[in-house]
Parts: C-alpha cells; sequence; structure tokens
C-alpha cells in the first residue's frame, strides 16, 4: 500500500510538471511614467504571422503576461506607435521560463537562456555600431585636419572593428546554429558571412 501510494505521488508530481514544462512569464518594469496605464503588446516578429498575440495594461510601472507555448518563438514588445519614440520595442524570445523585461529608450529582456544570449549579441552589435559611427563621424568632421596616412589608418581600424563582429556573429550562429536564437541571428546577419562560413553553417543541418 505504502509503495502504491508513493508511486501515485510519483506520477502526480509528474504530471504537475509536465503541464508546467510549457509555461512562460513575461515580468516587465518600466523606467518613468509615461506608459502608466497604457497597453503593452506582444506580436509575432514573422511578418507572415504578424498580430498581436497578447497585451496587457501597465500599473505601477510594471506588467505581465503569462501563457504556454509549445515552440520557441521570436517575439516583439511594443507599445502604441506614437510611445515607440520613447520606449524602444523590444525582441525577445518566448520560450518556457520568466523572462525579465525593462522598457526604457534602450530595453532589455533576460532571465532566460535564450534571452540571456540575444541580449548578448544585441549589446555587441549595439557596441559595435557605436565604435563604427564615431569613427566615421571622425573622418566626416576632421577630414581637413588629417593626413592621408591617419585617414587610411581610421578607415582600417573601422574594417578590423566590422570584421571582428563578422566572426563574433559566424561564432555565435554556429554554437547555436539550432536554437531559436541562433536562427534569428543568421536572418539578420547572415549575408554579412563569407561563402566557407555559409558553407560551414549548412553543414550543421546535414549531420543532424
Amino acid at each position: 500500500m505504502k509503495h502504491k501510494f508513493s508511486l501515485l505521488i510519483s506520477f502526480c508530481l509528474y504530471f504537475l510538471s509536465a503541464c508546467t514544462s510549457n509555461q512562460y512569464k513575461i515580468e516587465g518594469k518600466i523606467h518613468g511614467d509615461h506608459l502608466e496605464d497604457e497597453k503593452i503588446y506582444l506580436v509575432d516578429l514573422d511578418p507572415a504571422q504578424r498580430m498581436f498575440i497578447d497585451s496587457t495594461t501597465v500599473k505601477n510601472r510594471t506588467f505581465s503576461f503569462t501563457g504556454e507555448i509549445q515552440t520557441d518563438k521570436m517575439m516583439i514588445l511594443r507599445t502604441r506607435p506614437i510611445l515607440r519614440m520613447v520606449y524602444q520595442e523590444i525582441v525577445l524570445v518566448l520560450e518556457p521560463g520568466t523572462i525579465s523585461v525593462y522598457l526604457d529608450s534602450i530595453s532589455t529582456a533576460t532571465g532566460t537562456r535564450q534571452n540571456d544570449l540575444l541580449q548578448q549579441w544585441k549589446e555587441k552589435k549595439e557596441d559595435t555600431h557605436t565604435r563604427v559611427q564615431n569613427l566615421k563621424r571622425w573622418l566626416r568632421t576632421s577630414n581637413e585636419d588629417l593626413s592621408s596616412e591617419e585617414i587610411q589608418q581610421i578607415e582600417t581600424n573601422i574594417q578590423t572593428i566590422e570584421n571582428k563582429f563578422i566572426e563574433y556573429n559566424y561564432n555565435f550562429i554556429q554554437q547555436h546554429w539550432h536554437t531559436t536564437v541562433g536562427q534569428f541571428v543568421y536572418k539578420m546577419v547572415g549575408n554579412s558571412l563569407n561563402e566557407e562560413q555559409q558553407e560551414v553553417l549548412k553543414s550543421l543541418d546535414i549531420g543532424e
């Protein structure tokens, strides 16, 4: 009897685990009071499926979404259009677990494995963009004061930064090829990869 009871408890725990394994929760915080009582929309990133999946209302600078998902998906969290000039909409991976979102002029999403990876990639991308733009601005505004050697060095630095980012992207995609975030990054920057890198990535599917 005791053995049967233990088996029953084990089955119940397994059943509860199976029921909750696909659950996600998005816990959001807002910078400032501009979004109080405003709607936050959870939207499918796929243009062919661009629709509101869910919406919620901001209260006390916070908001949340909960639900179940069978397959990880790329989504966008956004406000109504006019407010997106203040609060950056954010791309995230909707996957099981608790996703922590902070909406501001630069928004973030962390807390689950793929969203942590995506956030790291976004920060690397933004850092690369900032460094390149600063050097290009320097060239535009100081061109007359720079020697040809200095101009060439700045252009070389720009190319080096861009090449390092391409290599970073390749390694990121290769490491996470079989994940939703890996495929998303590939769609974003895959055209910048050379033919050899493309062939290596394609071989990952063949080797499955």
